[in-house]
């Protein structure tokens, strides 16, 4: 991360790190990761060709993902959701620290899914990001700090509500959607194509989990994307998808 220019510091009891587009605080090893993933790995370094926009963050976990796409100039808003209480105030604080890029945020305290309503799933203070509907398998548990462990319960939206009040504040914006909700990437894109709102999309940067790429691969496919499936064998990986002109 120091050759990607990130530099940390002491700040009473908080561990700052300031990056070249942005500073947060980092507390743990998951954040720690997640802050190499954006920062030093780029796995969101998606540069948008015309100015205007429009990135969908689903999963906004503590928000290091939505302040490098806001530090974006081509980007114009980020709609950004995050279901848990204690994620999304460590995002909002995080997103205090950048107030030029934070004007360009709207964070949401909810979920996205298929369908609208609760969702109940274990939750754990040092590993935010493996809170979804797939839960902390024993696996995890086992190679991973897991003590504190809880059981929360979030509101979640529609995805395709959302995307149609996405698109009728942006209507003429290209769209990007990243996606890392821990398993509910499938039932989102379901949603989306079974609402025939693929199309309402022009970019998807999704990381699926546990159930592998072929199901979101075909859809995507179907809908006219073009897309690049990474690590397919393993219990994560990343896909990237472009619609084609005129699909």
């Amino acid at each position: 991360m120091k050759r990607a220019g990130v530099q940390f510091a002491n700040a009473g009891s908080d561990i700052i790190a300031q990056a070249p587009s942005f500073t947060v605080a980092v507390e743990n090893e998951e954040e720690l990761f997640i802050l190499r993933e954006v920062v030093a790995n780029g796995v969101y370094n998606l540069h948008p060709g015309a100015a205007g926009a429009v990135v969908l963050d689903i999963g906004m976990n503590v928000g290091f993902a939505s302040l490098q796409f806001a530090a974006q100039s081509q980007v114009a808003a980020v709609w950004a959701y995050e279901p848990v209480p204690a994620t999304y105030g460590r995002a909002l604080r995080n997103l205090n620290r950048n107030p030029d890029l934070s004007a360009k945020i709207s964070p949401h305290n909810c979920g996205l899914s298929d369908a609208g309503g609760e969702m109940t799933f274990d939750y754990s203070p040092h590993w935010r990001g493996a809170a979804g509907v797939n839960g902390l398998t024993p696996e995890f548990r086992h190679y991973h700090r897991s003590d504190g462990v809880s059981r929360v319960t979030v509101k979640v939206r529609s995805a395709s509500e959302v995307v149609r009040e996405l698109r009728a504040e942006h209507p003429g914006a290209e769209l990007i959607v990243k996606m890392d909700c821990e398993g509910c990437e499938y039932r989102i894109i379901a949603c989306l194509q079974r609402e025939e709102l693929l199309r309402q999309v022009h970019v998807f940067l999704i990381e699926w989990h546990k159930y592998g790429p072929a199901e979101l691969v075909h859809a995507l496919a179907g809908a006219g994307f073009d897309v690049l499936s990474l690590t397919p064998s393993e219990e994560t990986g990343m896909i990237y998808a472009s619609r084609r002109a005129g699909a």
